[in-house]
């Protein structure tokens, strides 16, 4: 038997050594003993393809240099005897068996399948009549369930334990980056998810984890950017104000449900408060410690929890055309590219809500083009009605936030307590000033606001509050953008603090007849203080 798909015998020492081209014929020879009981179900090639794109891969770093293996003994264990009674199965790469495409109806497996996100497969059972039954019939897999650990044909099997060899022989850093969310995320699940990426063709697969190693150099030094606000370089709740998103309970199938609103972007705003680097350092602080954390406390609680995804809602409510420009599009590429090149096949199901017109006309195009495992992932629900009562069948209404049909705080509440969690309201402005600017902010009795002026303007403005009798409360602070040496931050002044009851206007006056200059302004309104 050999690995047809799988070109390993090319000769091609960019991504595999000729070591371990040895290493995996040796696998190959072990394999052909499980080939004579295990008649093909399929090959890589009739499998659903990959959704992934990745443009302009980083170079290979000189740390992934593979090192000369020693002589393997691989052992595949191999059940040739009749078992009494049925053995319970769980995938495991030292059983190749258990890593088998399950015959609906065949030792206890069911004939429908649900809801399978999330979940381990059905557990299998072992018997003699089973590996016939196997090679007579082929299995009918939902396309959710392709490519994962107790669905994967003979051919895939052979595939996934060549490349479970070729991680043993790698640097430990090659298996650093396969396991970006930690060893909790079980072997067979965390290297199914890359052989998926790359449609498990292995040679893919290595150059793939080889790319994602480069790119996690330079992040790797910062240790992923722990501190939120750190990465970020302003408190990570003002930037939510421009971008609302934000993660929320579990689905039914324990993925974690993560909420974001593109509808809701100024990205003014956020180049007020941020460079566009730093919106990066905030993503692998996000993927790397919030989503990975949210991981394993479901794992915790959960250890059937297998498939380390995540559901993801877009509310698409107030998104314009114009929206969408190059800035805000490139800022969604960087991510993207980041996310399917280091953390793939991490999107359990994305539910598209409130999409304009416009919108879901375009989606009527674009999904032609999709590959169909990529457009089963995805579904697009203008109708509250409707989005509200397919959000229940993902989510409990219990976790459900109660702005998208649920019991559970809202979305808009979560983000206020971010923080330090005694906010009432967020009081936030983008303005654009030329000559002058008028804002009003108004606040009942016992409440306070401090308020902060962010910028990268370098023609400035000069900024005062006064109340509603035009008593002078904060008189005039000049807020212009000081460029400093090795620095990327705009400038940010608190200008001072005002107290309720009382309807109170900030006042902005330019200092360029010319031009325009983009100001946010942000506070946070608290009781007492």
């Amino acid at each position: 038997m050999t690995l047809t798909t799988t070109p390993l015998s090319n000769g091609d020492s960019a991504a595999v050594t000729n070591g371990e081209i040895d290493q995996v014929k040796s696998w190959e020879k072990s394999m052909e003993n499980l080939a004579e009981s295990c008649a093909p179900c399929g090959t890589a090639e009739d499998a659903i393809g990959n959704d992934e794109d990745i443009s302009a891969p980083a170079p290979h770093p000189p740390s992934l240099a593979v090192p000369e293996p020693s002589p393997p003994s691989p052992k595949v264990p191999v059940q040739s005897t009749v078992d009494p009674e049925p053995l319970r199965r769980v995938p495991s790469s030292d059983d190749p068996d258990s890593l088998l495409r399950p015959v609906p109806g065949v030792g206890g497996v069911p004939t429908t399948v649900g809801e399978n996100a999330g979940k381990a497969p059905p557990s299998l059972t072992r018997n003699g009549s089973i590996i016939g039954r196997l090679r007579r019939k082929t299995a009918e897999v939902p396309t959710d369930l392709w490519g994962q650990p107790g669905y994967l044909t003979e051919e895939e099997v052979s595939v996934y334990m060549s490349f479970v060899e070729i991680v043993r022989v790698r640097p430990a850093e090659f298996r650093k980056t396969l396991f970006s969310f930690g060893d909790e995320e079980e072997e067979p699940y965390c290297y199914c998810r890359w052989l998926r990426a790359r449609k498990f063709v292995i040679k893919d697969v290595i150059k793939m984890v080889e790319d994602a190693a480069a790119v996690q150099v330079e992040p790797a030094k910062h240790d992923f950017h722990p501190d939120g606000e750190e990465a970020l370089g302003c408190p990570v709740e003002f930037y939510m104000t421009l971008y609302p998103q934000i993660y929320a309970g579990n689905a039914r199938n324990g993925c974690p449900v993560f909420f974001s609103r593109p509808g809701a972007i100024n990205i003014d705003g956020v180049e007020c408060l941020t460079s566009m680097e730093r919106l990066l350092h905030l993503h692998w602080n996000v993927m790397m410690h919030d989503f990975s954390a949210r991981l394993h406390e479901k794992k915790d609680q959960d250890p059937d929890f297998k498939r380390f995804e995540c559901i993801s809602i877009l509310d698409l409510a107030g998104l314009t055309p114009t929206k969408i420009n190059r800035k805000v599009l490139s800022i969604i590429q960087d991510q993207s590219r980041i996310d399917s090149l280091c953390f793939p096949e991490t999107m359990n199901k994305m539910v598209i809500v409130n999409a304009p017109g416009y919108f879901t006309a375009s989606w009527s195009i674009i999904k032609g083009f999709l590959d169909p495992r990529t457009r089963n992932k995805i579904e697009i629900i203008s109708s509250r009605k409707t989005w509200e009562k397919r959000l229940i069948e993902l989510i409990e209404p219990s976790l459900l936030p109660s702005d998208y049909g649920g019991t559970a705080t809202s979305t808009t509440e979560l983000l206020l307590k971010q923080g330090t969690g005694d906010c009432l309201r967020r009081f936030n402005e983008v303005i654009y000033v030329r000559s002058s600017h008028t804002s009003q902010v108004d606040l009942a009795e016992g409440e306070t606001i401090d308020i902060t002026i962010y910028t990268s303007s370098t023609s400035g403005a000069k900024f005062s509050v006064i109340d509603a009798k035009k008593q002078l409360l904060i008189p005039e602070v000049e807020v212009i953008h000081k460029i400093i040496p090795n620095s990327d931050l705009p400038t940010n002044v608190k200008i001072g603090k005002i107290s309720g009851p009382g309807h109170f206007k900030i006042r902005a006056k330019g200092t360029s007849r010319f031009s325009s200059s983009v100001f946010f302004i942000i506070g946070d309104i608290k009781a007492g203080g």
